[in-house]
């Protein structure tokens, strides 16, 4: 029973994980961005996991000491479940692609019936 709560809170952990939850909307906005704006996907995919590093960084940067950084990336490489709290913000990039797809498929439904 515990391993299936643990992964049913997953995603309230990495919601509400303390110390990027001021940069939770920095993630969402930067993902809808990229998917919506970056007609590649290879590339809006890179410049958003990329992006969401960054936000990362500059967080531990904020909260403490340089060396926080060096432990924190250090850590992400031994384990893998930090990293999915760094690009779990990808996810919103997934959103920017589904508005993008849905806008240029409701575009082209209004421009074929306006001719």
């Amino acid at each position: 029973m515990e391993h299936i709560l643990f992964w049913v809170l997953l995603p309230y952990d990495a919601l509400f994980f303390p110390l990027l939850l001021p940069y939770f909307w920095v993630r969402v906005a930067l993902g809808i961005a990229t998917g919506l704006f970056i007609p590649h996907r290879i590339i809006g995919l890179v410049a958003c996991a990329l992006g969401n590093v960054a936000v990362v960084a500059y967080a531990i940067f904020a909260t403490g000491h340089p060396d926080n950084i060096i432990k924190f990336l250090n850590s992400m490489w031994s384990n893998p479940f930090i990293s999915l709290f760094v690009f779990i913000g990808v996810v919103w990039w997934f959103v920017g692609r589904i508005m993008r797809w849905a806008f240029y498929k409701i575009r082209g439904h209004t421009h074929a019936s306006a001719s």
